[in-house]
């Protein structure tokens, strides 16, 4: 069913909006879709209990991402995940940007270790906070290195996203009838992004050290 982010104060309350939109769900069918359908994954989804065993349960190894690396495992093994928006699930984030950021991080971290598992489940939105940390390092970079005007050319993307951030969190804001929190949601999504984006960065480089190791004893 669909996760309804319920906020506890201003921070949480942003967050909810954020999540329940493209700004910050990245598309998530349980976030945003209206319709019925099959889905990749669901939030807190039920299975018939022999499906789930035959299957071998939730991966213990992993400590995020764990219900949609068994959701790849079940539709690898010819199951299929339906989606019901009639069925609604209470959801209540961090109250604070830290533990938020702290959260997102570890969501990006562990991501890289179950598209080793499932590599065929790589999407667009999981590049894209990685790429965006990388352009925000590169931009401020040459913000003090590059001279003018190879500078303004290498700024413009971190300018582009910032723009883009300011008027989807304002549109949200809008949206939602909740204008004062305009400068909270954008707060939150970009905490969402770029944590995500720097732990999905650290959590490939072990799978790295790991690969150039045994291409080394090979």
């Amino acid at each position: 069913g669909v996760q309804e982010p319920r906020g506890n104060g201003p921070w949480a309350m942003a967050f909810a909006l954020a999540a329940a939109s493209w700004l910050g769900s990245g598309g998530a069918a349980y976030r945003v879709q209206k319709n019925p359908g099959w889905v990749d994954t669901v939030f807190l989804g039920a299975w018939p209990r022999r499906d789930l065993l035959a299957a071998g349960g939730f991966c213990e190894a992993l400590k995020r991402n764990q219900d949609d690396e068994l959701a790849m495992r079940l539709r690898a093994r010819g199951g299929r995940i339906w989606f019901d928006p009639e069925i609604r699930v209470q959801y209540h984030p961090r109250e604070h940007p830290w533990p938020l950021a702290r959260q997102y991080f570890e969501y990006g971290y562990w991501k890289p270790r179950v598209l080793r598992r499932h590599p065929a489940s790589l999407r667009l939105r999981h590049l894209l906070p990685p790429a965006l940390v990388l352009t925000l390092g590169w931009g401020a970079w040459a913000a003090l290195w590059v001279r003018p005007p190879f500078s303004a050319a290498v700024l413009f993307p971190p300018v582009l996203y910032g723009t883009g951030l300011v008027v989807a969190s304002s549109l949200v804001a809008l949206r939602c009838r909740r204008p004062g929190l305009v400068i909270h949601i954008m707060v939150t999504a970009f905490l969402q992004h770029v944590a995500y984006g720097l732990g999905f960065l650290m959590g490939t480089m072990p799978a790295m050290l790991e690969r150039r190791a045994r291409e080394a004893m090979a």
